[in-house]
């Protein structure tokens, strides 16, 4: 995000904030819209996306489980032989569904857009922490609180609550 300030609001008292709040807030409101509303959307699709390529890679690795759990119960030389050379085969073809599954997530533009999104999240992170710092000072090593430990819960109902609608496709 720009510096650029919202200049009108429906709220009154914005015009008498000091122009770095305004920002500030602004910055916030922004960043509450992509973690909340554009993040979790771009994630969903990015799941969608990559979990045919991910079942595939999960089959293959439970299918060499299960050859290696007959290996070890096998008694004869001939099966124990035949279950490697099965596993050999597995193993490649589990070597070439991983790459495939690389090559989707590097051609997946819902990955392109999360990855882009985290990173602005963190770099208006840093900007807002910048202009907190100008007015408060340097920051200092904190230590958790009971009031942290509300707001997490609080947090924590809100999101299971957003979840929910957003099942009902009310949000």
């Amino acid at each position: 995000m720009n510096d650029q300030l919202v200049q009108t609001s429906d709220t009154p008292v914005w015009d008498t904030l000091p122009e770095m709040i305004q920002n500030n807030l602004a910055r916030q409101h922004k960043e509450g819209g992509i973690s909340m509303i554009t993040l979790p959307h771009a994630k969903l699709l990015r799941s969608i996306a990559l979990d045919p390529s991910n079942k595939v890679v999960n089959d293959i690795a439970k299918k060499i489980d299960a050859n290696a759990e007959k290996r070890r119960k096998a008694t004869l030389k001939a099966d124990f032989v035949a279950l490697q050379k099965e596993e050999i085969v597995l193993l490649v073809e589990l070597a070439d569904a991983k790459k495939a599954r690389k090559g989707k997530r590097d051609d997946c533009e819902h990955v392109t857009t999360v990855r882009r999104l985290e990173k602005t999240l963190k770099a208006s992170q840093w900007k807002r922490i910048g202009q907190v710092t100008k007015i408060l000072g340097p920051l200092t090593q904190e230590e958790l609180t009971s009031a942290d430990d509300e707001e997490i819960a609080e947090h924590a109902f809100a999101v299971k609550t957003a979840q929910k609608l957003a099942a009902l496709g009310r949000l």
